[in-house]
Protein backbone atom coordinates (compact mmCIF):
# COMPACT_ATOMS: atom_id res chain seq x y z
CA UNK A 1 0.00 0.00 0.00
CA UNK A 2 1.15 3.56 -0.82
CA UNK A 3 0.19 7.30 -0.39
CA UNK A 4 0.59 9.97 -3.01
CA UNK A 5 -0.22 13.57 -2.31
CA UNK A 6 -0.68 17.12 -4.33
CA UNK A 7 -2.37 20.32 -3.86
CA UNK A 8 -0.77 22.99 -1.39
CA UNK A 9 2.07 22.28 0.59
CA UNK A 10 3.43 25.41 2.86
CA UNK A 11 3.05 23.37 6.08
CA UNK A 12 4.15 20.38 5.16
CA UNK A 13 0.63 18.33 4.65
CA UNK A 14 1.70 16.76 1.97
CA UNK A 15 4.04 14.43 3.84
CA UNK A 16 6.84 14.44 1.52
CA UNK A 17 9.24 16.23 3.26
CA UNK A 18 9.09 20.02 2.01
CA UNK A 19 6.87 23.07 2.25
CA UNK A 20 6.16 23.43 -1.52
CA UNK A 21 2.92 23.30 -3.25
CA UNK A 22 2.94 20.07 -5.82
CA UNK A 23 0.89 20.11 -9.23
CA UNK A 24 1.62 16.85 -9.71
CA UNK A 25 0.42 13.75 -7.24
CA UNK A 26 4.08 13.31 -4.69
CA UNK A 27 4.88 9.70 -3.19
CA UNK A 28 4.70 10.02 0.56
CA UNK A 29 7.56 7.88 2.18
CA UNK A 30 5.92 6.05 5.54
CA UNK A 31 8.68 4.61 7.81
CA UNK A 32 8.11 1.17 7.85
CA UNK A 33 4.56 0.62 7.94
CA UNK A 34 1.30 0.01 5.00
CA UNK A 35 -0.96 2.92 5.30
CA UNK A 36 -5.02 1.81 5.70
CA UNK A 37 -6.77 5.06 5.93
CA UNK A 38 -6.17 8.54 5.03
CA UNK A 39 -7.78 11.69 6.62
CA UNK A 40 -6.98 15.61 5.25
CA UNK A 41 -7.86 18.65 7.22
CA UNK A 42 -7.17 22.02 7.56
CA UNK A 43 -3.16 22.39 6.41
CA UNK A 44 -2.69 18.38 7.95
CA UNK A 45 -2.71 15.06 6.86
CA UNK A 46 -3.53 11.88 8.91
CA UNK A 47 -2.35 8.04 8.01
CA UNK A 48 -3.72 5.33 10.23
CA UNK A 49 -1.41 2.62 9.20
CA UNK A 50 -0.34 -0.62 10.20
CA UNK A 51 3.13 -1.44 11.43
CA UNK A 52 4.66 -5.29 11.70
CA UNK A 53 7.36 -6.17 14.16
CA UNK A 54 10.40 -8.40 13.64
CA UNK A 55 8.61 -11.12 15.74
CA UNK A 56 5.57 -10.79 12.37
CA UNK A 57 2.94 -9.35 14.84
CA UNK A 58 1.26 -6.20 13.79
CA UNK A 59 -0.38 -3.19 15.22
CA UNK A 60 -1.64 -0.20 14.08
CA UNK A 61 -0.72 3.46 14.64
CA UNK A 62 -1.46 6.94 13.21
CA UNK A 63 0.52 9.67 11.28
CA UNK A 64 1.07 12.97 10.94
CA UNK A 65 2.41 15.70 9.15
CA UNK A 66 1.25 19.65 8.24
CA UNK A 67 0.42 22.15 10.74
CA UNK A 68 0.76 21.31 14.70
CA UNK A 69 -0.84 24.73 15.36
CA UNK A 70 -3.14 23.94 19.09
CA UNK A 71 -1.83 21.06 18.73
CA UNK A 72 -4.18 19.11 15.83
CA UNK A 73 -1.42 17.11 14.84
CA UNK A 74 -1.92 14.95 18.36
CA UNK A 75 2.06 14.65 18.26
CA UNK A 76 2.83 16.23 21.95
CA UNK A 77 3.37 19.68 20.50
CA UNK A 78 2.73 22.67 18.42
CA UNK A 79 5.40 21.79 16.18
CA UNK A 80 5.13 21.40 11.89
CA UNK A 81 6.05 17.76 10.70
CA UNK A 82 6.92 17.49 6.84
CA UNK A 83 7.14 13.82 7.19
CA UNK A 84 4.82 11.57 8.97
CA UNK A 85 5.07 11.30 12.76
CA UNK A 86 3.50 8.61 15.00
CA UNK A 87 1.45 9.71 17.44
CA UNK A 88 1.33 8.47 20.61
CA UNK A 89 -2.10 6.51 21.20
CA UNK A 90 -2.41 3.41 24.01
CA UNK A 91 -4.89 1.73 22.52
CA UNK A 92 -5.66 0.34 18.98
CA UNK A 93 -7.05 3.11 16.15
CA UNK A 94 -9.62 1.69 13.44
CA UNK A 95 -10.78 4.76 11.91
CA UNK A 96 -9.76 8.87 11.76
CA UNK A 97 -10.81 11.57 11.15
CA UNK A 98 -9.17 15.16 10.47
CA UNK A 99 -11.01 18.29 11.12
CA UNK A 100 -10.19 22.18 11.02
CA UNK A 101 -8.37 22.88 14.24
CA UNK A 102 -9.63 18.96 15.99
CA UNK A 103 -8.95 15.49 15.14
CA UNK A 104 -10.46 12.46 15.95
CA UNK A 105 -10.00 8.73 16.41
CA UNK A 106 -11.75 5.28 16.99
CA UNK A 107 -10.42 2.63 18.66
CA UNK A 108 -10.92 -1.34 18.40
CA UNK A 109 -12.78 -1.14 21.81
CA UNK A 110 -14.72 1.45 20.07
CA UNK A 111 -13.52 3.91 22.49
CA UNK A 112 -13.28 7.68 20.91
CA UNK A 113 -10.58 10.07 21.50
CA UNK A 114 -10.11 13.96 20.28
CA UNK A 115 -7.20 16.25 20.03
CA UNK A 116 -6.48 19.49 18.82
CA UNK A 117 -8.10 23.15 19.74
CA UNK A 118 -10.91 22.72 21.70
CA UNK A 119 -12.41 26.32 23.45
CA UNK A 120 -14.25 26.78 20.33
CA UNK A 121 -17.15 24.83 21.32
CA UNK A 122 -15.80 22.38 23.26
CA UNK A 123 -15.22 19.95 19.83
CA UNK A 124 -13.46 17.86 21.75
CA UNK A 125 -16.53 16.93 23.76
CA UNK A 126 -15.05 17.44 26.73
CA UNK A 127 -15.08 20.67 29.21
CA UNK A 128 -10.73 21.38 29.68
CA UNK A 129 -10.58 24.51 31.90
CA UNK A 130 -7.06 24.49 32.36
CA UNK A 131 -6.05 24.70 28.46
CA UNK A 132 -7.43 25.17 25.45
CA UNK A 133 -6.63 22.79 23.35
CA UNK A 134 -4.59 19.17 23.63
CA UNK A 135 -1.63 18.33 21.90
CA UNK A 136 -2.06 14.21 22.52
CA UNK A 137 -5.48 12.52 22.06
CA UNK A 138 -7.48 12.59 25.35
CA UNK A 139 -10.23 9.65 25.67
CA UNK A 140 -13.60 11.45 25.19
CA UNK A 141 -16.29 10.41 28.27
CA UNK A 142 -19.59 9.10 26.64
CA UNK A 143 -22.13 6.80 28.16
CA UNK A 144 -21.81 3.76 30.08
CA UNK A 145 -22.05 0.87 27.07
CA UNK A 146 -21.84 3.15 24.00
CA UNK A 147 -18.90 2.00 21.39
CA UNK A 148 -18.84 3.98 18.29
CA UNK A 149 -17.70 2.88 15.17
CA UNK A 150 -17.21 6.42 13.38
CA UNK A 151 -16.19 9.66 13.76
CA UNK A 152 -16.35 12.41 11.75
CA UNK A 153 -14.94 15.81 12.25
CA UNK A 154 -16.04 19.17 10.84
CA UNK A 155 -15.54 22.53 11.01
CA UNK A 156 -16.16 23.03 14.48
CA UNK A 157 -18.23 20.21 15.85
CA UNK A 158 -18.03 16.48 15.62
CA UNK A 159 -20.16 13.74 14.37
CA UNK A 160 -20.13 10.02 15.73
CA UNK A 161 -22.15 6.58 14.91
CA UNK A 162 -22.14 4.20 17.45
CA UNK A 163 -22.32 0.79 16.74
CA UNK A 164 -25.96 0.42 17.27
CA UNK A 165 -27.14 2.61 14.90
CA UNK A 166 -27.51 5.56 16.74
CA UNK A 167 -26.28 8.62 16.09
CA UNK A 168 -23.98 11.78 18.10
CA UNK A 169 -23.32 15.10 17.61
CA UNK A 170 -21.59 17.93 20.18
CA UNK A 171 -19.58 21.68 19.65
CA UNK A 172 -21.40 24.23 17.32
CA UNK A 173 -24.96 24.26 16.68
CA UNK A 174 -24.95 27.05 14.21
CA UNK A 175 -27.22 26.67 11.78
CA UNK A 176 -28.69 23.68 13.20
CA UNK A 177 -25.72 21.70 11.97
CA UNK A 178 -25.99 19.20 15.34
CA UNK A 179 -29.32 18.14 13.99
CA UNK A 180 -30.72 18.41 17.43
CA UNK A 181 -33.55 20.82 16.22
CA UNK A 182 -31.60 23.75 17.68
CA UNK A 183 -28.91 25.68 17.21
CA UNK A 184 -27.12 25.47 20.38
CA UNK A 185 -24.17 24.64 21.44
CA UNK A 186 -23.48 20.98 22.82
CA UNK A 187 -20.29 20.30 25.02
CA UNK A 188 -20.46 16.66 25.09
CA UNK A 189 -21.61 13.75 22.70
CA UNK A 190 -25.59 14.34 22.70
CA UNK A 191 -27.51 11.50 20.63
CA UNK A 192 -29.51 12.77 18.02
CA UNK A 193 -33.45 11.87 17.48
CA UNK A 194 -33.10 10.15 13.91
CA UNK A 195 -36.21 10.68 12.04
CA UNK A 196 -37.86 7.48 11.99
CA UNK A 197 -35.36 5.77 13.79
CA UNK A 198 -33.44 4.36 11.27
CA UNK A 199 -29.85 3.09 12.16
CA UNK A 200 -27.00 5.28 10.37
CA UNK A 201 -24.15 3.90 8.74
CA UNK A 202 -22.41 6.58 7.69
CA UNK A 203 -21.61 10.32 8.11
CA UNK A 204 -19.69 13.21 6.42
CA UNK A 205 -19.55 16.58 8.25
CA UNK A 206 -18.55 19.37 6.04
CA UNK A 207 -17.76 23.41 7.06
CA UNK A 208 -21.51 24.15 8.17
CA UNK A 209 -23.37 21.37 6.90
CA UNK A 210 -23.77 17.40 7.61
CA UNK A 211 -24.34 14.90 5.45
CA UNK A 212 -25.91 11.09 7.35
CA UNK A 213 -26.76 7.95 5.53
CA UNK A 214 -29.25 5.27 6.74
CA UNK A 215 -28.60 1.59 6.82
CA UNK A 216 -31.55 1.68 4.00
CA UNK A 217 -29.74 4.12 2.14
CA UNK A 218 -31.81 7.12 2.99
CA UNK A 219 -29.84 10.98 2.78
CA UNK A 220 -30.42 13.35 5.76
CA UNK A 221 -29.27 16.65 5.36
CA UNK A 222 -28.75 19.35 8.33
CA UNK A 223 -27.07 22.96 8.42
CA UNK A 224 -26.89 25.58 6.52
CA UNK A 225 -29.04 25.84 2.94
CA UNK A 226 -28.04 29.49 2.14
CA UNK A 227 -26.18 27.60 -1.39
CA UNK A 228 -28.51 24.93 -1.96
CA UNK A 229 -26.09 22.23 -0.42
CA UNK A 230 -28.59 20.24 1.48
CA UNK A 231 -30.27 19.48 -1.68
CA UNK A 232 -33.74 19.87 -0.30
CA UNK A 233 -35.15 22.41 -3.07
CA UNK A 234 -34.60 25.56 -1.09
CA UNK A 235 -31.73 27.85 0.60
CA UNK A 236 -32.85 27.72 4.60
CA UNK A 237 -31.39 25.94 6.97
CA UNK A 238 -32.55 22.93 8.41
CA UNK A 239 -31.51 22.19 12.35
CA UNK A 240 -32.97 18.57 12.21
CA UNK A 241 -31.84 16.06 9.88
CA UNK A 242 -34.07 16.16 6.57
CA UNK A 243 -35.02 13.56 4.15
CA UNK A 244 -33.40 14.47 0.97
CA UNK A 245 -36.68 13.70 -1.15
CA UNK A 246 -34.86 13.52 -4.38
CA UNK A 247 -33.22 10.76 -4.19
CA UNK A 248 -35.91 8.76 -2.87
CA UNK A 249 -35.89 5.30 -4.61
CA UNK A 250 -31.75 5.56 -4.60
CA UNK A 251 -29.95 3.99 -2.70
CA UNK A 252 -26.87 6.14 -1.24
CA UNK A 253 -23.80 4.53 0.03
CA UNK A 254 -21.58 7.41 1.19
CA UNK A 255 -22.45 11.59 1.22
CA UNK A 256 -19.53 14.32 1.45
CA UNK A 257 -20.14 18.07 2.54
CA UNK A 258 -17.76 20.92 1.12
CA UNK A 259 -15.44 22.63 3.59
CA UNK A 260 -15.47 25.79 2.76
CA UNK A 261 -17.46 28.41 4.64
CA UNK A 262 -18.69 29.87 1.07
CA UNK A 263 -20.29 28.22 -1.94
CA UNK A 264 -20.76 25.02 0.10
CA UNK A 265 -21.94 21.98 -2.23
CA UNK A 266 -22.76 17.93 -1.59
CA UNK A 267 -21.54 14.86 -3.34
CA UNK A 268 -23.60 11.71 -2.83
CA UNK A 269 -22.34 8.13 -4.02
CA UNK A 270 -25.27 5.27 -4.88
CA UNK A 271 -24.71 1.75 -4.23
CA UNK A 272 -24.14 0.84 -7.78
CA UNK A 273 -21.92 3.42 -8.59
CA UNK A 274 -23.24 6.78 -9.96
CA UNK A 275 -22.51 10.34 -8.73
CA UNK A 276 -25.19 13.34 -7.69
CA UNK A 277 -23.96 16.48 -6.75
CA UNK A 278 -25.74 20.11 -6.09
CA UNK A 279 -25.13 23.69 -4.35
CA UNK A 280 -22.77 26.19 -5.64
CA UNK A 281 -21.38 25.12 -8.90
CA UNK A 282 -18.55 27.85 -8.36
CA UNK A 283 -15.61 26.71 -10.30
CA UNK A 284 -17.60 23.49 -11.91
CA UNK A 285 -16.93 21.62 -8.60
CA UNK A 286 -20.61 20.24 -9.26
CA UNK A 287 -18.85 18.26 -11.89
CA UNK A 288 -21.62 18.59 -14.58
CA UNK A 289 -20.10 20.55 -17.38
CA UNK A 290 -20.58 24.21 -16.09
CA UNK A 291 -20.28 26.85 -12.74
CA UNK A 292 -24.17 26.60 -13.07
CA UNK A 293 -25.55 26.01 -8.99
CA UNK A 294 -28.14 23.41 -8.34
CA UNK A 295 -31.01 23.10 -5.58
CA UNK A 296 -31.86 19.37 -5.86
CA UNK A 297 -29.66 16.44 -6.77
CA UNK A 298 -28.29 15.67 -10.03
CA UNK A 299 -26.69 13.00 -11.61
CA UNK A 300 -23.10 13.68 -13.02
CA UNK A 301 -22.83 11.78 -16.42
CA UNK A 302 -21.21 8.10 -15.72
CA UNK A 303 -18.93 8.60 -18.87
CA UNK A 304 -16.84 11.63 -16.98
CA UNK A 305 -15.45 8.62 -15.19
CA UNK A 306 -14.97 6.17 -18.57
CA UNK A 307 -17.68 3.87 -17.57
CA UNK A 308 -16.09 3.26 -14.28
CA UNK A 309 -17.84 2.40 -11.03
CA UNK A 310 -17.35 4.90 -8.23
CA UNK A 311 -16.94 4.17 -5.05
CA UNK A 312 -16.20 6.81 -3.20
CA UNK A 313 -16.55 10.94 -3.20
CA UNK A 314 -15.26 13.85 -0.93
CA UNK A 315 -15.98 17.69 -1.58
CA UNK A 316 -13.26 19.76 -0.72
CA UNK A 317 -13.95 23.20 -0.39
CA UNK A 318 -13.81 24.27 -3.94
CA UNK A 319 -13.43 21.31 -5.83
CA UNK A 320 -14.31 17.61 -5.93
CA UNK A 321 -12.55 13.91 -6.40
CA UNK A 322 -13.94 10.47 -6.70
CA UNK A 323 -11.93 7.04 -6.90
CA UNK A 324 -13.48 3.95 -8.70
CA UNK A 325 -13.75 0.57 -8.13
CA UNK A 326 -11.38 -0.20 -10.99
CA UNK A 327 -8.68 1.87 -9.28
CA UNK A 328 -9.14 5.34 -11.45
CA UNK A 329 -8.81 8.80 -9.11
CA UNK A 330 -10.84 11.29 -10.59
CA UNK A 331 -11.07 15.08 -10.03
CA UNK A 332 -12.94 18.66 -10.80
CA UNK A 333 -13.53 21.87 -10.05
CA UNK A 334 -10.67 24.94 -8.87
CA UNK A 335 -7.08 23.42 -9.80
CA UNK A 336 -5.47 26.54 -8.09
CA UNK A 337 -2.55 25.64 -5.89
CA UNK A 338 -2.32 22.17 -7.64
CA UNK A 339 -5.27 20.26 -5.61
CA UNK A 340 -6.51 18.66 -8.87
CA UNK A 341 -3.53 17.22 -9.39
CA UNK A 342 -3.31 18.05 -12.96
CA UNK A 343 -0.22 19.36 -14.56
CA UNK A 344 -1.63 21.93 -16.94
CA UNK A 345 -2.23 23.95 -13.00
CA UNK A 346 1.62 25.02 -13.05
CA UNK A 347 1.89 28.48 -13.89
CA UNK A 348 -2.13 29.20 -13.83
CA UNK A 349 -2.56 29.32 -10.22
CA UNK A 350 -6.10 31.45 -10.47
CA UNK A 351 -7.52 30.30 -13.88
CA UNK A 352 -6.65 26.74 -13.88
CA UNK A 353 -10.04 24.46 -13.55
CA UNK A 354 -12.27 21.45 -14.59
CA UNK A 355 -16.25 21.32 -14.85
CA UNK A 356 -16.49 17.89 -15.23
CA UNK A 357 -14.49 15.17 -13.52
CA UNK A 358 -10.78 14.25 -14.78
CA UNK A 359 -8.50 10.93 -14.16
CA UNK A 360 -5.59 11.77 -12.77
CA UNK A 361 -2.80 10.85 -14.50
CA UNK A 362 0.08 10.60 -12.49
CA UNK A 363 -1.19 7.94 -9.76
CA UNK A 364 -1.05 4.06 -9.94
CA UNK A 365 -4.07 2.52 -11.24
CA UNK A 366 -4.58 0.77 -8.36
CA UNK A 367 -5.66 3.11 -6.38
CA UNK A 368 -8.47 2.26 -3.50
CA UNK A 369 -9.40 5.63 -1.75
CA UNK A 370 -8.85 9.51 -1.88
CA UNK A 371 -9.64 11.96 0.63
CA UNK A 372 -9.37 16.10 0.15
CA UNK A 373 -9.02 19.01 2.39
CA UNK A 374 -9.80 22.98 1.10
CA UNK A 375 -6.33 22.82 -0.10
CA UNK A 376 -4.62 19.75 -0.67
CA UNK A 377 -6.00 16.14 -1.79
CA UNK A 378 -4.04 12.53 -0.97
CA UNK A 379 -4.77 8.99 -2.52
CA UNK A 380 -4.02 5.59 -1.03
CA UNK A 381 -3.16 2.86 -3.67
CA UNK A 382 -2.44 -0.62 -3.36
CA UNK A 383 1.19 -0.18 -4.98
CA UNK A 384 3.93 -1.79 -2.82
Amino acid sequence: MAVYSWGFGKYGQLGNGLTASAETPQFVKLPKSSPLQISCGAHFTLLLCEIEAKDGTKKRQIFACGWGKHGRLGTGSEEDHTHPTELVLRDTPVQVSAGFWHAACITSEGQLYAWGYNRSHNVLGMIKEASPFETVPVQVPIECGVRFNQVACGYNYTYAIASDGSCWSWGTGAHGVLGHGDTLERTSPTKIDIPGGNAISFVGCGYSHVAVVTSDGMLLMAGRGADGALGLGGKSDRNKLSHVTGLDGIAIAKASCSLGERHAHTLACTIDGHIYSWGDGYKGKLGLGSQESKELPTKINPSSFGGECVISVVCGGIHSAAVTREGGVFTWGCGSDGRLGHPEAKGHRYLFRSDVPRRVEGLPSNCIAVDCSYYHTAALSCDI
